[in-house]
């Protein structure tokens, strides 16, 4: 006999549990009270019924699914649903993960995956993509690679892999977000940035160089895509030992990011710093920040500055310069918001590309991956049934 937590852990509205096993009903029975009255222990599949659980005094409605399984709904929050799941532990019930009652149940690997994953789905198109793989669009396409193989087909194989291998690096961050770096030299409006693009006060914004000392993040969606956004000390020749520390530290974290960021500020001259910064991340976008507050030659000007990598390299202890890279820069302004629809879509063009279409197969484990790979190169060397084999019986693919 198990019982498992089906919702997740916080306040909610109600929190689902579900006993399992062949005498859920007459297990339930000993400890909820049906208002009606009578015993809930011989009530058929689909019954449902209003009551209280005797040893929490709580009002819950119990639901017998089917012979061997019974459903819980009581209050939302960790306190009502946990004290359910001691009483039912304390009379010999097993306690299981969700996850692991998702598993048992679900005879298609990838359908528990797509459970699993869609619980720490990070924004509404990454849960979509999840909820196409769920019902069955990777399955699908599978089956289609699987009937291309049988058929001796290895160039529509060889294709629908690679467009599956492509889509792959997407859907490894349906649960992980994406991660851009907002850098630059002090006070040139990261910290404000930062708050604009999250929509709520996240950094300590001030005028005083040197401000920010860690690196601050915040979590947000852009296009319904999840993003992670950095916010780290202005990079200097610092003096100040704590403010050097944290120099040094958003050097280190520009090379863990998926993307990096430059800002510079409309209204102030253009420094060999700002050379440097362009010439040490040739691949970054470019930001002109604080529009609102400059002239639009000026703002033109700091553009065009931007746009271009420069040959310059101040001696701020950056990396040899790497080749060079054309990038239009953005004017945008933290204070008024404008330039922030442009600056959303360039970060997610650059990261995400062309997104599948609704209903397109999305790999989004990396075993899922890694199976996919090797299949690629089995058809490639011409091993059709060691490619086949591959996808029927890999642990991503291997239906129970």
């Amino acid at each position: 006999m198990t019982i498992a937590l089906l919702t997740p852990p916080g306040r909610g509205a109600i929190a689902t549990l579900a006993v399992t096993g062949a005498d859920a009903g007459a297990l339930v029975a000993r400890l909820f009270e049906p208002a009606s009255g009578g015993s809930f222990a011989a009530a058929p599949p689909g019954r449902v019924a209003y009551g209280r659980w005797l040893s929490t005094g709580e009002d819950v409605i119990a639901c017998r699914v089917a012979h061997d399984r019974v459903e819980i709904h009581c209050h939302g929050g960790r306190v009502a649903a946990h004290e359910i799941l001691r009483s039912l532990v304390a009379l010999g019930a097993r306690e299981q993960s969700w996850q692991s009652w998702v598993e048992v149940r679900e005879a298609d690997p990838i359908g528990v995956a797509a459970q699993v994953a869609l619980a720490g789905a990070g924004a509404g198109r990454a849960a979509l993509v999840l909820a196409d793989q769920y019902h069955g669009a990777l399955r699908r396409e599978i089956a289609a690679i699987l009937d291309s193989l049988e058929h001796a087909d290895a160039p529509a194989a060889g294709r629908a892999l690679e467009t599956l291998c492509r889509r792959a690096k997407l859907g490894a961050r349906l649960t992980e977000p994406w991660t851009v770096l907002l850098a630059g030299r002090p006070n040139v409006g990261k910290s404000s940035l930062l708050n604009r693009i999250l929509g709520y006060e996240r950094a300590i914004v001030c005028d005083e160089p040197g401000t920010t000392r860690d690196v601050l993040r915040g979590a947000t969606a852009l296009d319904g895509w999840p993003f992670e956004f950095w916010d780290a000390a202005g990079l200097r020749d610092a003096v100040d030992p704590l403010e050097a520390a944290g120099v040094a530290r958003t050097r280190e974290r520009a090379a863990e990011v998926d993307l990096v960021a430059l800002v510079f500020a409309a209204g102030e001259p253009w420094t060999a710093e700002d050379d440097a910064l362009c010439v040490a991340f040739p691949e970054a976008i470019r930001i002109v920040n604080k529009s609102d507050l400059a002239t639009p030659r000026d703002v033109q000007e700091r553009l065009a500055r931007a746009s271009s990598s420069a040959s310059a390299s101040a001696g701020i202890g950056f990396a040899a310069p790497q080749p060079e890279s054309s990038t239009d820069a953005i004017a945008a302004s933290a204070l008024t918001g404008a330039g922030f629809d442009v600056l959303c879509r360039t970060i997610v063009s650059r990261l995400i590309g062309e997104a599948p279409p609704n209903g397109a197969a999305v790999p989004f484990t990396a075993a899922q991956r890694t199976g996919l790979e090797q299949a690629a190169r089995h058809v490639a060397a011409g091993e059709l049934a060691a490619a086949g084999e591959t996808l029927r019986d890999g642990e991503p693919w291997k239906l129970r």
